[in-house]
């Protein structure tokens, strides 16, 4: 099965891979005008795919996996087990691709509700934790919490006139705001991959697993 990278994101214990489904022209596949969302997953109970198996796939690359099998359940319909480990392939999609592939008019809100997470007795009213939108109201902004070190990095933004505001989990993005902190003040539009994470205390948070720019 050929994927295309929508997010290399942080997840405890490594990393969270996922992308869409590709056919053997390398083109989109399509389930009723829809894109079709893979994550491949490790070992519970998080099922991570360890960061030394997947630190040189990037966004917007084509990488494959063997023998996929879905094992997705619930919110989390998207989880693939496979063999082997994921290997990167000498192709990839520019930023103007994902123009074709954003979800943005099959939604009103972001995973069904309006707020930043979703509470565990909610979660039964979803069954997918993927998504990629176009946005063009947005900023980057940092929290502090008492006891920690770095300050945690978000992004502010409106989808459908609601507000919302997540934290980043994209390491290449966090590495280059960390240089650079302007980066998107000057880009009208990004793209972002967001997910929906585990259960933590009584909530599933939303995440910004990747982000697109110009």
């Amino acid at each position: 099965m050929n994927i295309l990278c929508l997010a290399n994101s942080y997840k405890t214990g490594g990393r969270c891979l996922a992308g869409i489904e590709l056919d053997e022209n390398n083109q989109p596949k399509l389930n009723d005008n829809c894109i079709i969302w893979i994550r491949p997953v490790g070992n519970p109970p998080n099922f991570e795919i360890p960061t030394h198996l997947c630190h040189d796939i990037k966004l917007l690359d084509i990488f494959t996996i063997e023998n996929p099998t879905n094992v997705g359940k619930g919110f989390q319909s998207e989880n693939t087990a496979f063999e082997g480990n994921p290997t990167k392939l000498d192709s990839s999609f520019s930023y103007e691709d994902l123009g074709a592939i954003i979800e943005n008019s099959h939604f009103i809100r972001v995973f069904e509700n309006s707020g930043n997470a979703v509470h565990k007795d909610r979660i039964i009213d979803i069954d997918y934790s993927l998504k990629l939108l176009s946005l063009e109201t947005f900023n980057v902004t940092e929290r502090k919490y008492e006891g920690k070190e770095h300050s945690q990095k978000r992004l502010s933004f409106e989808f459908n006139s609601i507000k919302y505001n997540f934290p980043i989990s994209d390491p290449v993005f966090l590495d280059v705001f960390k240089e650079t902190p302007q980066i998107l003040e000057e880009t009208d539009k990004i793209y972002v991959t967001l997910s929906l994470a585990v259960l933590d205390g009584d909530f599933h948070s939303k995440l910004v697993a990747a982000i697109f720019y110009e």
